[in-house]
């Protein structure tokens, strides 16, 4: 534990719980209860919140907390890749990297990051609403899964017409009948 944490943990008292401790005893059974365990763990928390790393979450991955850590940080990296993806506009690899889609994703990346920093600061404070908590990671969850499963679509959607266009170029090219013309009419 960091030597910050552990100087708010005294034989007689301690500061980070706002617990007196009136004997040898009692402060045992008081660090070794939930109540406490579950400070310490809020408190690492905001330490590791307060490095900046570069991510839009600022929490590692290979700490042991709850896999709804894992599983956002999953989905911040998939976010991120999809972002880089599109911010690279010179390297529209695919023709339905469009304008509009373009956009939405802007858009689907900077909702996301605005979840997170509510979802950091939420967490980070003195009393945790586990409503809100909830509430903005049901949002991330949909936002994510609203970016990669419409970033699908578009993309069979576009496969789709390139395989209509194909045949009927096919059709047109093979099955040309010479009096064809003659039997059209406009």
């Amino acid at each position: 534990l960091p030597s910050e944490l552990l100087a708010l943990c005294k034989d007689y008292q301690c500061d980070l719980c706002r617990a007196k401790l009136n004997n040898p005893d009692v402060a045992k059974n008081h660090y070794e209860g939930s109540k406490h365990q579950k400070l310490v763990k809020k408190y690492l928390m905001k330490i590791n919140n307060k490095a900046k790393n570069g991510k839009f979450i600022k929490m590692p991955r290979n700490l042991p907390y709850s896999t709804r850590q894992h599983a956002l940080y999953d989905k911040e990296a998939e976010v991120r890749e999809i972002a880089d993806l599109f911010s690279q506009a010179a390297l529209k690899t695919q023709p339905w990297h469009t304008e509009t889609v373009t956009r939405f994703v802007e858009r689907s990346v900077m909702d996301f990051q605005t979840l997170l920093k509510w979802l950091e600061e939420l967490e980070s404070a003195e009393n945790w609403d586990g409503e809100a908590i909830s509430d903005v990671s049901y949002g991330l969850a949909k936002l994510h899964q609203n970016l990669v499963t419409n970033l699908r679509e578009v993309e069979d959607n576009h496969k789709y017409q390139k395989y209509h266009a194909d045949c009927i170029n096919f059709i047109g090219q093979h099955l040309n009948k010479p009096n064809q013309s003659n039997y059209i009419k406009l």
